[in-house]
């Protein structure tokens, strides 16, 4: 996208696998402010956007427990375990992940103004609902959900209605009726063109030129569905899914490890919970979310991308904030219940906040020495560099989780030594690189590949 004007990233992905605009015009427009070798303003808006889902999602979740004497408490415990969310680690530090922090912000923005449309019946917040979520899918193509994820908070903000079995389903008249009694009669028309917009990036999607491969997209199969199902099943049931890797170590493959960790959890949760609507939440919330990466993306690359479960994150934060809260319902005095609330969610993210320190740890391992490669380019700028086995990535002996990619990825395949070196310097050096048959592939930490 460097070099393109603004205008021309919403028309044209020629060159690049995706269509995602305004994720490339906000980078463009970064750019053209602090120049395209600075990447502090990139990291930055990355950081800002983690800390901002975990803002907007504990606004959601209060919102959707306002008849909750808690709904404050359910709130900031949602927020902060969004914000401690594991899967996670890989996408705060690196800029390319920005599409999943902000098609998730983006996408939970637009069912809290939709919410604040049905409390207030202001327009104006019904208007930025509908634009929010036509916005979603050109920021990542998880966004065609946004309207879908709208309609399940509207829903999981209604009372339970009670459904006539003398009255046909299939009846339009009571269907209306059934919406006057749950009070959503205003808020079809908001859902539905919100809908409707999202359906409609489709075929734009199409006709936008890209460099997509002839017959990229094709029905994945049922076993790949399944399995990616349980990859997602594993973010949203993510407090106790350390331990498949013991079960693992007692011979469960992981699969099945992380399945029926998955339903263990989702069964206590049903036992804790006193109002269920939160079980249904968020379930509905994770599986509707991932729905575009299930339907368009095979296990083989879902496996390898935890990013993915940015998406899906709010449904856990929102659902286990709520089993917390309601798991110490009986204790009556509301600060001492707060506390313990408080100590139950920083006991629960033990686990995720030590995988988020080491993924760090492993980030400088990985990265600090690009460093001196590119001061040495500067350095000597008419010599010729020999670079002997780069390191294209690493990853932990031991990782945390059963599913997904866990370690840092230096260069991926679309990328040299010469253009790294660019990629910083904006100049291209005379570099090369040479790669000899490893001594050691493993330490006693990592292994690597060069």
């Amino acid at each position: 996208m460097f070099g393109r004007s603004l205008a021309q990233i919403w028309v044209d992905s020629s060159g690049f696998p995706y269509y995602r605009p305004l994720t490339f015009g906000l980078w463009r427009a970064l750019q053209l402010a602090f120049g395209p070798t600075n990447p502090l303003p990139f990291h930055a808006l990355n950081l800002l956007a983690l800390v901002a889902n975990g803002w907007l999602v504990g606004l959601l979740t209060k919102r959707l427990a306002a008849d909750s004497n808690d709904a404050d408490l359910i709130g900031w415990l949602a927020g902060a375990l969004m914000t401690a969310f594991p899967f996670a680690a890989l996408v705060a530090p690196l800029v390319a992940s920005l599409f999943h922090l902000l098609v998730t912000l983006i996408t939970v923005a637009a069912c809290l103004c939709l919410l604040e449309y049905d409390r207030t019946r202001r327009p104006a917040w019904a208007v930025a609902a509908v634009a929010l979520a036509a916005l979603a899918p050109f920021t990542h193509e998880s966004g065609l959900a946004a309207a879908a994820l709208m309609g399940v908070c509207v829903f999981a903000n209604r009372p339970i209605i009670t459904i006539d079995s003398n009255k046909r389903l299939n009846d339009k008249f009571y269907i209306w009726h059934l919406t006057r009694e749950a009070g959503i009669r205003h808020l079809i028309r908001p859902l539905a063109l919100a809908l409707l917009l999202n359906l409609a990036f489709i075929p734009w999607w199409a006709h936008v030129p890209k460099a997509r491969p002839e017959g990229s997209f094709a029905w994945v199969g049922w076993e790949s569905l399944g399995q990616s199902a349980v990859f997602f099943l594993e973010g949203l049931t993510f407090p106790i899914q350390f331990l498949a890797r013991p079960l693992m170590a007692l011979g469960m493959a992981d699969l099945w490890a992380v399945l029926a960790l998955g339903l263990a959890a989702l069964a206590v949760a049903a036992l804790a919970l006193r109002n269920r609507r939160w079980l249904w939440l968020g379930v509905a919330y994770c599986f509707i979310a991932a729905l575009p990466a299930l339907a368009a993306l095979p296990f083989s690359y879902i496996i390898v991308s935890p990013r993915l479960m940015v998406f899906t994150a709010p449904a856990a934060a929102m659902l286990w904030a709520a089993v917390v809260v309601e798991a110490l319902g009986r204790v009556t005095e509301k600060k001492r219940r707060g506390w313990l609330a408080a100590a139950a969610v920083v006991i629960v993210s033990i686990v995720p906040a030590r995988h988020i320190q080491r993924e760090v740890h492993w980030h400088h391992v990985a990265l600090d020495h690009l460093r001196a490669f590119v001061a040495d380019a500067q350095a000597h700028p008419a010599e010729r560099l020999l670079v002997v086995n780069a390191v294209n990535w690493i990853a932990p002996t031991r990782a945390t989780y059963a599913l997904g990619h866990e370690g840092v990825e230096v260069m991926p395949g679309y990328l040299n030594l010469q253009l790294i070196a660019w990629a910083h310097t904006q100049r291209l050096y005379p570099v090369e690189g040479v790669a000899f048959p490893l001594v050691f592939r493993q330490l006693n930490e990592l292994y690597f590949s060069a």
